[in-house]
């Protein structure tokens, strides 16, 4: 399952566990969890994450919507509301930060399973189109119909289009999981666009006639010859 990485922030020690082993029990890949805000925000910026679960009352005084603005102006990631609350002005906060899910407690294994499918075949229907890039403040959508291809270079991965580059600081197997599936990695550096391959030959594979070669090693090699077979 793609799309699956989950950050629990529960205050209630039992909830957040119990919220933990039910998301391990159906395959999702749990990445971390905090009983505070201080400490989501902190590990939010350095993980992995595609969807928080996100408590509404943290305690102490703490905000979980006020967390939730925080994501919104510096991350591009799904945001699932946890609360026993459904009050008029607890809606209306929450509505405010423009979440794309709202569970309420006490929560069964139904609710939370339902609203985690609906944001993740959001995520992919989104996946089927564009391909984002860059922080909130330098974010571009590149239409992955028109990528030809994508390589990692150190700390940098760049894309290419016909008629432009584009350079962002991530990992190639970050960049992976965005893509849709007429993408293959033919390389441990390189990942192009199937719909662009004019031929191959031996283990080295071209996208158009008057660019360079690219290599295709030896792990990537059959499910690259199977993939682009009728070339």
């Amino acid at each position: 399952m793609r799309n699956n990485r989950v950050y629990v922030v529960e205050d209630m020690a039992v909830s957040r566990t119990a919220l933990e082993i039910l998301l391990l029990k159906n395959k999702y890949d749990v990445v971390g969890s905090a009983s505070n805000a201080e400490k989501a925000w902190q590990e939010l910026r350095q993980l992995q994450v595609d969807i928080v679960l996100l408590d509404v009352n943290l305690g102490s005084g703490q905000s979980g919507t006020h967390l939730a603005g925080q994501i919104r102006a510096e991350m591009d990631l799904k945001i699932v509301y946890l609360t026993a609350y459904s009050d008029h002005q607890t809606m209306k906060t929450v509505m405010e930060t423009k979440p794309d899910g709202f569970i309420l407690k006490p929560y069964n294994e139904v609710s939370v399973l339902t609203n985690l499918k609906i944001v993740i075949d959001s995520i992919s229907r989104v996946k089927s189109d564009f391909l984002t890039i860059g922080s909130k403040k330098t974010m571009r959508n590149l239409k992955q119909s028109d990528i030809k291809m994508v390589y990692s270079d150190a700390n940098y991965v760049k894309i290419v289009l016909p008629n432009s580059n584009h350079i962002t600081r991530s990992k190639l197997s970050d960049i992976s999981i965005k893509l849709n599936s007429h993408f293959i990695q033919v390389h441990r550096r390189f990942i192009v666009n199937t719909d662009f391959v004019k031929r191959i030959e031996g283990d080295q594979l071209w996208i158009s006639d008057e660019e360079e070669s690219i290599p295709i090693s030896k792990l990537y090699k059959k499910s690259v010859l199977e993939r682009c077979k009728e070339l």
